[in-house]
């Protein structure tokens, strides 16, 4: 004859089963459906929709190589994004933001210094026609987040707008 003790600890074994395995096959999903919203650097026409649907213009296009790359704008000035370690033109791991002011009276290689002294985001170098150039490396491989990808966007926007007015630059 089952008593009642041992009839709850039947009923409790069973339970704690079946919401563990729940748990589990909630996990799994939501491992996948996290998994599938990663973005990388595999995917340049996803990354373009991203940026277009907060309003600004991304068209993507070949570099020389045939590498992808977007060119795009913020704060008033053009840039593009490069697609960095491609293989066969694909498959890329990393982007990098860049742009390149033409300037009559360009920066000193000392002003650049001194803005990537104060920055920890953003490289500003001169190109080799001497004009100052700002470029911003974002790794994706193994995937980010759409929101991660975003908030990094809009870090580089305040390393841009930072940049322009340290140059001085008017577009």
């Amino acid at each position: 004859m089952i008593n009642e003790t041992m009839f709850r600890g039947r009923t409790a074994r069973r339970r704690l089963g079946a919401a563990l395995a729940l748990a589990g096959a909630l996990h799994a999903w939501g491992a996948q459906a996290q998994d599938a919203a990663l973005l990388d650097a595999s995917d340049p026409e996803r990354i373009a929709q991203i940026l277009q649907a907060q309003g600004f213009q991304a068209a993507v296009s070949r570099n020389p190589r045939g590498d992808p790359m977007i060119r795009s704008a913020a704060e008033g000035i053009n840039f593009v994004i490069y697609f960095l370690g491609c293989r066969e033109n694909a498959n890329c791991q990393s982007i990098q933001y860049a742009v390149t002011f033409r300037m009559g009276k360009p920066p000193t290689l000392e002003a650049l210094n001194e803005f990537n002294r104060s920055r920890t985001l953003g490289e500003a170098t001169l190109n080799n026609s001497g004009q100052p150039r700002l470029t911003y490396f974002m790794t994706l491989e193994g995937g980010v987040s759409e929101a991660n990808f975003r908030h990094a966007f809009q870090l580089w926007r305040n390393v841009l707008r930072a940049f322009v007015s340290h140059i001085g630059f008017r577009a």
